[in-house]
């Protein structure tokens, strides 16, 4: 899975006649501040974000940390290349999940598709995305349950995965027949 850098622009999609002056600056600035940087990278500019890739041996926690320094873009983040189906997509969510997070205790998955002919809109794709990573301390499954319950009604099949200490709990959890997959561990040691 390949990492890239988004620029998304602000107000320059706003500047009419003179937009592709504005986004050519843009893009020599980028161009200027990447040049010091090691390695290589491509740049594309499609509806109003430019991507930018690395080579395998580019320094992308440099380049992520200068591109905030470019003027006229409104946001900058760090995104992977993956397929484009749900399985594809929620594969690198599960892979990747775990190193964006790190140690908080929520979080919330925010999707915004660029192509209006994927089959799902954007925010069921957050859902998905979102009940494909973990419930941890989950319980009795109670709420993730209940979660897919409503996104199954809404015709949402998102996979959940539940993790609690207490045999007990998860025993019990089965008997909720929810489909949610279950394993006793602590939350310091994840199998």
């Amino acid at each position: 899975m390949k990492e890239i850098i988004l620029l998304k622009y602000g107000e320059l999609v706003l500047k009419g006649l003179n937009r592709s002056t504005f986004v050519a600056l843009v893009e020599k600035r980028v161009r200027n501040l990447l040049s010091g940087v090691s390695g290589s990278f491509t740049l594309r500019y499609a509806q109003s974000t430019l991507c930018i890739r690395p080579s395998e041996d580019a320094d992308v926690d440099t380049a992520f940390a200068l591109m905030k320094r470019v003027f006229g873009v409104a946001s900058v983040c760090r995104g992977y290349e993956c397929g484009k189906d749900m399985d594809a997509i929620t594969s690198a969510v599960r892979e990747k999940a775990p190193e964006l997070l790190g140690r908080a205790s929520t979080f919330r998955c925010n999707a915004k598709r660029s192509d209006k002919k994927f089959p799902y809109p954007s925010p069921e794709i957050s859902a998905i995305c979102g009940g494909a990573v973990l419930d941890a301390g989950c319980g009795e499954c109670y709420y993730s349950s209940g979660i897919k319950k409503k996104l199954l009604e809404s015709g949402i099949n998102a996979e959940f995965f539940g993790v609690d200490i207490s045999k007990d709990a998860l025993e019990f959890a089965s008997k909720r027949k929810s489909g949610i997959k279950t394993a006793v561990a602590s939350l310091f040691d994840l199998p």
